[in-house]
C-alpha cells in the first residue's frame, strides 16, 4: 500500500511544497498529474482514486483504497512527471515499502509451495517433485497479486471486478505467465505420473545414489536457494499489481507516442511467443526423437505412417543414421522401418534441438525477458522488476541450467552407455549451449521460430486496430 501524499486544489502550488505531506480527508478524491501545467491548464490525469481510512503504518490516517472499484482510469497519453519523480522514487525504493509491497508477499507464497513440494516428494521419493514449484510459483504470485489479494482487502471485491479493474498491458502480462506456467506445469507433471512408481527424473536418480545423500540436507541445499530464486524470477510478474502504475515514474522512458508504446508492446509478446513457440518445439521433438518417430527424414523427402515418398523422382537408395531408404523410379512408395536399438544416433539433434543444444531453457529466458519489456511499453516497469529475467539467466547458465544438465548427463552416459557420451561429445562441439552461432542463420528451424514470433506480434497490432 502506497502512502498518500500531498495534494493542493491549486495545483501550480504543488512544485513550490516544501512543508511536510498532510493527510488527506477520508472520501476525498486523488488526482495525478502526469505533466507539467500550461498556462495555467491542469496536466494530463493518470488516475481519480477515492481515499480510504485504512490502517498506516507510516502515521495518519489517509490513505488510497486498494479496492480496485475505486480506480478510475483515464485513457490519455502518459509521460512522466518530474515532480513527482524525487517523492515517488524515495518511496518505491524504500526497503519497507519493496519488503511489505513485493518480496515478502511472494517469499511466502514461494516458501508454502516449496514446503508442499518437498513433502510430496518425501513420501513419494521422487525429488522431481520439486521441479513443479517452477511454473507455479510465477503463476500463482501473479494471479494472487493481480486478482486474489483483493478479497482479503479492507473493502473486498469480486474476482470479476478485480480482473475487469486491470488495464491491458497488466491483462496481457498475466495471460502470458498462466500461458507459460500452465504448458510447463502440464509437462513436468504428466511427465512424473509416466514413469514407474518409485521411478525419478534420471538426473535425480544419479543424486540420490550419492553417498551422503539424505532428505533433510536435500531442503536446504536445493529447495531452500530455489525459493530465494523464484522470488527474484517472480518480480516482473509481482510489481505491476503491487505497485501499479506509480512505477511509470520510476524509469524514464523515450517512448512518447501511442504508436510507438504500441509497437513496443507488440516486440514485447512477439518475443514472448519465440520464447513459447521454442520451448513447446523442443519437448515436442523430444518427445518424438524418443519414441523413434523422429522430427524429419532429410530434405527432398516426407513421411507418412511408415512409408517414404521421393520427390526428384529418381531411383535410389540412400542411408542415414538409424534408417535404410530404398526410392524406385518415379518416386513409387516404399516400405521403410526404423529400429530403435539398432540405429545410430542416440541423442536429438534434430529440429530446434539443430540450433542450440538448450532451445528449452533459450526459450524460457526469451519468455520472461518478454515481460519487463511489456512493462517498459506500458508505464509499469521498476528498477527491482529487472532482476527477474537476470536473476533467470543466471540461474539457468550458473545454478540448476544448462551446466548442470550437461555434467549429470556426461557422468550418467560414462556409465551406462560410452557410445552415446562419445555422441554427446561431438555433440558439444558442434552446436553452442545456450545461444546460437551465426550458422544458424541457414537453418530453416530459426526462421520457424522468428516467424511465429513476427506472427505473435503482428497479431497484437492488429488487435490493438493499428496496423
Amino acid at each position: 500500500m502506497l502512502p498518500v501524499f500531498l495534494l493542493q486544489s491549486n495545483f501550480s502550488a504543488l512544485q513550490r511544497e516544501t512543508k511536510p505531506p498532510q493527510p488527506l480527508p477520508v472520501g476525498s478524491r486523488l488526482a495525478i498529474i502526469y505533466n507539467h501545467p500550461k498556462d495555467g491548464q491542469l496536466g494530463d490525469l493518470l488516475y481519480k482514486m477515492v481515499i480510504r481510512s485504512t490502517s498506516n503504518p507510516y502515521g495518519g490516517h489517509s490513505y488510497v483504497s486498494d479496492d480496485p472499484s475505486d480506480f478510475h482510469p483515464i485513457s490519455r497519453p502518459r509521460t512522466a512527471c518530474p515532480t513527482f519523480s524525487t517523492t515517488l522514487k524515495t518511496s518505491l525504493l524504500s526497503p519497507g515499502l519493496l519488503l511489505h509491497s513485493t518480496l515478502l508477499p511472494s517469499l511466502a507464497l514461494n516458501s508454502s509451495l516449496a514446503s508442499i513440494s518437498y513433502t510430496v516428494a518425501r513420501l513419494t521419493n521422487r525429488l522431481e517433485a520439486k521441479d513443479l514449484i517452477w511454473p507455479l510459483g510465477p503463476l500463482l504470485n501473479a494471479w494472487w497479486s493481480a486478482v486474489f489479494r483483493h478479497q482479503f482487502a479492507h473493502h473486498p471485491v469480486s474476482l470479476f471486478s478485480a480482473y475487469k479493474a486491470l488495464a491491458r498491458p497488466e491483462k496481457l502480462v498475466l495471460t502470458g505467465v498462466t500461458l507459460w506456467g500452465g504448458r510447463l506445469f502440464y509437462r513436468v507433471l504428466s511427465r512424473m505420473l509416466k514413469r514407474e512408481k518409485g521411478r525419478d527424473k534420471p538426473a535425480y536418480e544419479s543424486l540420490k545414489r550419492q553417498h551422503g545423500f539424505s532428505w533433510n540436507k536435500i531442503w536446504w541445499k536445493k529447495f531452500v536457494p530455489e525459493i530465494g530464486w523464484l522470488t527474484l524470477i517472480s518480480l516482473p510478474v509481482v510489481t505491476p499489481f503491487r505497485l501499479g502504475y506509480y512505477s511509470g515514474a520510476v524509469i524514464q522512458q523515450s517512448l512518447t507516442s501511442i504508436t510507438q508504446k504500441g509497437w513496443a508492446q507488440a516486440l514485447s509478446v512477439g518475443l514472448f511467443t519465440m520464447g513459447l513457440t521454442m520451448e513447446v518445439l523442443a519437448d515436442w521433438q523430444l518427445d518424438r526423437f524418443k519414441m523413434g518417430k523422429g522430427i524429419g527424414i532429410g530434405p527432398g523427402t516426407r513421411s507418412r505412417a511408415g512409408s517414404l515418398e521421393k520427390e526428384n523422382g529418381n531411383g535410389v537408395k540412400f542411408t542415414q543414421p538409424g534408417w535404410t531408404v530404398e526410392t524406385g523410379v518415379n518416386g513409387r512408395r516404399v516400405s521403410i522401418s526404423r529400429e530403435r536399438e539398432n540405429r545410430e544416433e542416440k541423442i536429438c539433434k534434430e529440429g530446434v534441438w539443430g540450433i542450440v543444444r538448450h532451445p528449452n531453457y533459450l526459450g524460457d529466458a526469451l519468455v520472461h525477458l518478454s515481460f519487463p519489456l511489456m512493462l517498459y511499453a506500458s508505464d509499469l516497469l521498476t528498477p527491482i522488476a529487472m532482476l527477474g529475467p537476470l536473476a533467470n539467466y543466471l540461474y539457468l547458465r550458473c545454478v540448476g541450467g544448462d551446466k548442470t544438465d550437461e555434467y549429470t548427463r556426461t557422468r550418467r552416459y560414462s556409465s551406462e552407455d560410452v557410445s552415446k557420451k562419445i555422441e554427446f561429445d561431438r555433440y558439444r562441439r558442434e552446436r553452442n549451449s545456450f545461444w546460437p552461432d551465426k550458422g544458424q542463420i541457414h537453418n530453416k528451424w530459426t526462421w520457424i521460430v522468428v516467424g511465429c514470433g513476427v506472427a505473435g506480434a503482428l497479431i497484437e497490432r492488429l488487435i490493438m486496430g493499428v496496423v
